[in-house]
């Protein structure tokens, strides 16, 4: 056969376009001596390609057609990542690569270790989340710091978790200030003096601790390395709730990763509310994993700054996003999940390297995506609906056999467009979102509304992109633990964090699994904090170790 060399790659394959007009990849053994081709890269840009597709119409898709002297393979970037052709139009998806692969399972978000008589307990879902070994090592080391101070201080598992009960009700009750809720004339001030004692309470807060990493511990080093560790006081703590998260919860079929901040509000008359950007001094952002479906965080890690995080697993090998990327979705590599994430993981080389470790992907792609036909999608998006996708050949090497797969680049427009990055879904019609609108006529209020029709690609990322911020919000707005728990030290104000997740998490899943309605949040408050304080761990008998009153509250001042 003869035909036009239009692209060698690593001197692997070549891509050749035939005299008949079929474009084939060719291995260099059935070259002939004298037609061997040399590596080069070809230049060119594509005038994107607008199909005439009606998305939720029943007429069958045809494929697209090029205008009149166009040539099919007409468009090619120059990627840094690893794929084997440039970017070529493609236009219907119609089968998507994970089933393809052999991924046809999809997995059910559920709780693992929940029995049927438990189904309705809020302390069976908070236990299941809460990492015990370390609070036992905890409550060890506040024993100590506390016979320090007082001579008669108690510390047990009863007096932690009703203590915890009684930050929830105050969550609940939302009055201004802590030490509201025991003065004479609160509606409440007889519960919370029969429960536990303002003076008990403030011991417990003042000897507060988490047990440490030895400077030399290698979960240490491997993500703060030798030197000192800014966040000493949280990071062990931080992986255990990781693991007592993920052995807790069996996630499903979507992953989304993205960011959180820890907000701190001050101790004092003025309310005080920062929000830091940066790691120091505080140390409140995360990047984190979360369960798309069920909206349950995963996995938190802590962003520590460019010189430490510069450190971390995978950063030597790939750029810092792709690095963080991997250590996030680690524990689901080679299952098959989607991981969904938004422009600041989003490029080719992070769908790439997921591919590589058996995980799929929808990641949103902005500027500075190099190797991304963002441009020429854009040149196609100028009306709502209007739809535009491309396609990359990609190497996957599986223990030193290469594998292709396929990368695509698909844009759909609303209001603003939206680019993403994918290496599973199709173009079929997905689910349909009813958009409502108000705008100013004639001095009066209009409101409309429209059926968005869009891809499944799209849909896909549009339903689950927010996971995270739902759970931030369900964690850390007014009302919840760390915004009534007032901090002066940034180690209380992480573990009121890590506790707000903890509750935020059994909240969903005991929401999850409720066959009636669902509790809101001040709801669930009161349910967790009557479980907390009835929890399985009051001591047998009056006179032992821990001296109750009332309602099982300690009496120590």
């Amino acid at each position: 056969a003869e035909g036009e060399v239009l692209r060698v790659k690593r001197g692997e394959v070549t891509q050749v376009k035939l005299t008949t007009g079929e474009i084939v990849w060719v291995r260099p053994e059935f070259f002939t001596s004298e037609a061997r081709p040399v590596a080069a890269e070809p230049e060119g840009v594509l005038e994107g390609v607008q199909s005439d597709f009606e998305l939720g119409s029943d007429e069958e898709v045809e494929d697209i057609e090029l205008e009149e002297g166009e040539q099919e393979d007409s468009f090619s970037v120059r990627n840094p990542g690893r794929t084997e052709q440039g970017w070529v139009p493609t236009y219907p998806i119609r089968q998507d690569q994970r089933i393809l692969d052999g991924y046809t399972r999809n997995f059910t978000p559920h709780l693992r270790g929940v029995d049927e008589a438990s189904r309705d307990s809020p302390w069976a879902y908070f236990w299941a989340f809460f990492p015990v070994a370390a609070l036992d090592e905890a409550l060890g080391i506040m024993l100590r710091a506390g016979r320090q101070k007082w001579a008669d201080f108690q510390m047990s598992r009863h007096l932690f978790f009703t203590w915890l009960g009684v930050w929830f009700r105050m969550c609940a009750d939302k009055l201004r200030d802590r030490d509201s809720h025991w003065v004479e004339g609160a509606a409440t001030a007889q519960w919370y003096r029969e429960t536990m004692s303002a003076e008990t309470f403030k011991r417990i807060h003042a000897v507060l601790q988490v047990p440490q990493y030895p400077p030399d511990a290698l979960e240490k080093v491997e993500e703060a390395g030798l030197g000192e560790d800014k966040f000493q006081w949280i990071r062990r703590w931080l992986h255990a709730c990781n693991d007592s998260f993920k052995a807790a919860w069996e996630p499903g079929t979507y992953l989304t990763v993205d960011e959180t901040m820890v907000f701190w509000t001050g101790m004092g008359p003025v309310h005080l509310t920062y929000i830091p950007r940066k790691p120091s001094p505080l140390g409140v952002m995360f990047k984190v994993t979360c369960c798309s479906e069920s909206g349950i965080l995963l996995h938190a890690e802590l962003v520590e700054g460019a010189v430490v995080d510069g450190q971390k697993r995978y950063v030597t090998e790939y750029r810092a996003t792709t690095a963080c990327t991997l250590r996030l979705t680690e524990p689901w590599w080679a299952t098959g999940r989607v991981v969904i994430a938004d422009a600041w993981f989003g490029s080719v080389r992070t769908v790439e390297e997921l591919l590589d470790v058996g995980l799929y992907a929808i990641v949103c792609v902005k500027q500075g995506c190099a190797g991304f036909p963002r441009a020429a999608l854009r040149e196609v998006l100028k009306q709502r609906g209007d739809v535009a996708f491309f396609e990359a050949t990609v190497g996957i090497d599986k223990g030193g056999r290469k594998e292709f797969k396929k990368v695509y680049a698909g844009g759909h427009m609303d209001k603003q467009p939206l680019i993403v990055c994918f290496s599973t879904g199709t173009t079929l019609p997905g689910e349909k979102k009813v958009r409502h609108r108000s705008k100013l006529q004639q001095g009066e209020v209009v409101k409309a509304q429209y059926t968005l029709e869009q891809p499944q690609v799209h849909a896909l990322y549009r339903k689950y992109f927010n996971a995270v911020d739902l759970f931030n919000k369900a964690s850390g707005q007014p009302g919840t633990l760390p915004d009534v728990w007032k901090t002066k030290k940034a180690y209380r104000r992480l573990f009121a964090a890590t506790v707000a997740w903890i509750e935020t998490n059994a909240m969903l899943a005991f929401n999850k699994n409720r066959a009636s309605s669902k509790l809101t949040k001040q709801q669930w408050f009161m349910r967790l904090s009557e479980a907390c304080i009835n929890n399985p761990f009051a001591p047998p008998r009056p006179g032992a170790a821990d001296i109750f009153q009332g309602h099982g509250g300690p009496k120590m001042d």
